[in-house]
């Protein structure tokens, strides 16, 4: 009687090893993980990812709006749940994103202003005209700040909403399906 031996195995010519695996850029693979997943990653080294290296972006912190909010008029009201303390390094460039939904009730035209500021400080502002046609319907604003080298240390940013202009009351809406978020990113040195 004969034994079966298998043939010795040979890797096909597209099989990566382990070394070649270690050395391959997994940087893509963080748009599956949550913002939270993603920043808790160690990111030290890895070129185009950062971990406040100066090859990079590195996430230092993210809001996301808790809710909706009506009858927000001229005065600027603090969106619920859009407010975040960071930290920030020396010399660097802090680019701060905001995505919002204003609505209005009313025929309009009336124009909503969103600021990000520091405390009573006004950072970043952008505008949207609501007309008529957006009576009663979400809009989408989405618009950045760079801060150049701004004070190393602790900072606190948040988005303000108001009407700028017209005679309609606004709404903020945030949820499942329409998040309003802000983004805080060290996106390199100044």
């Amino acid at each position: 009687m004969s034994s079966f031996e298998p043939p010795p195995y040979v890797p096909p010519e597209d099989e990566v090893t382990p070394a070649e695996h270690a050395a391959i850029d997994h940087a893509p693979l963080a748009s599956v993980l949550s913002p939270v997943e993603h920043a808790a990653l160690d990111h030290t080294g890895i070129p185009g990812v950062g971990g406040g290296g100066s090859a990079g972006v590195t996430l230092l912190g993210y809001a996301i709006g808790s809710g909706n909010q009506t009858g927000i008029a001229g005065t600027g009201v603090d969106l619920s749940g859009m407010s975040k303390q960071v930290t920030v390094a020396a010399n660097r460039l802090i680019r701060i994103t905001v995505h919002c939904h204003p609505s209005m009730a009313g025929p309009g035209p009336t124009v909503a202003q969103f600021e990000i500021k520091e405390g009573a400080t006004q950072l970043g502002v952008d505008r949207l005209a609501l007309d008529a046609a957006a009576n009663g319907s979400l809009r989408t604003l989405h618009f950045e700040t760079i801060l150049v080298a701004p004070s190393a240390g602790v900072h606190t940013y948040k988005v303000v909403m108001s009407r700028d202009a017209g005679p309609e009351t606004l709404n903020h809406t945030s949820g499942a399906t329409a998040p309003s978020f802000m983004v805080i990113e060290d996106v390199g040195p100044s």
